[in-house]
Protein backbone atom coordinates (compact mmCIF):
# COMPACT_ATOMS: atom_id res chain seq x y z
CA UNK A 1 0.00 0.00 0.00
CA UNK A 2 2.06 2.67 -1.51
CA UNK A 3 0.88 6.24 0.23
CA UNK A 4 3.19 8.19 -2.90
CA UNK A 5 4.48 11.52 -1.41
CA UNK A 6 4.77 9.95 2.13
CA UNK A 7 7.19 7.52 1.13
CA UNK A 8 8.90 9.69 -1.01
CA UNK A 9 9.30 12.07 1.98
CA UNK A 10 10.11 9.04 4.60
CA UNK A 11 12.70 7.71 2.50
CA UNK A 12 14.42 11.09 1.85
CA UNK A 13 14.11 12.54 5.28
CA UNK A 14 14.15 9.36 7.50
CA UNK A 15 14.18 9.73 11.00
CA UNK A 16 14.16 13.64 10.87
CA UNK A 17 10.66 13.78 9.30
CA UNK A 18 9.32 14.24 12.25
CA UNK A 19 11.26 17.24 13.86
CA UNK A 20 10.84 18.55 10.55
CA UNK A 21 7.06 18.45 10.95
CA UNK A 22 6.90 20.03 14.90
CA UNK A 23 9.06 22.50 13.71
CA UNK A 24 6.74 23.25 10.70
CA UNK A 25 3.78 23.49 12.44
CA UNK A 26 5.25 25.22 15.49
CA UNK A 27 6.44 27.77 12.91
CA UNK A 28 3.07 28.25 11.33
CA UNK A 29 1.07 28.21 14.75
CA UNK A 30 3.57 30.77 15.86
CA UNK A 31 3.11 33.12 12.01
CA UNK A 32 -0.56 33.03 12.58
CA UNK A 33 -0.70 34.17 16.11
CA UNK A 34 1.75 36.97 15.06
CA UNK A 35 -0.52 38.01 12.06
CA UNK A 36 -3.99 37.88 14.83
CA UNK A 37 -2.09 40.02 16.97
CA UNK A 38 -0.88 42.50 14.91
CA UNK A 39 -4.62 43.16 13.17
CA UNK A 40 -6.16 43.01 16.48
CA UNK A 41 -3.42 45.48 18.24
CA UNK A 42 -4.60 47.89 15.32
CA UNK A 43 -7.83 48.06 16.62
CA UNK A 44 -8.52 51.56 18.57
CA UNK A 45 -8.52 51.40 22.24
CA UNK A 46 -11.60 51.44 24.22
CA UNK A 47 -10.28 53.16 26.79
Amino acid sequence: MGLGPVDALVETFGPFILPVLVFTVGLIGYLGLLLLNRLLGRRPSLR
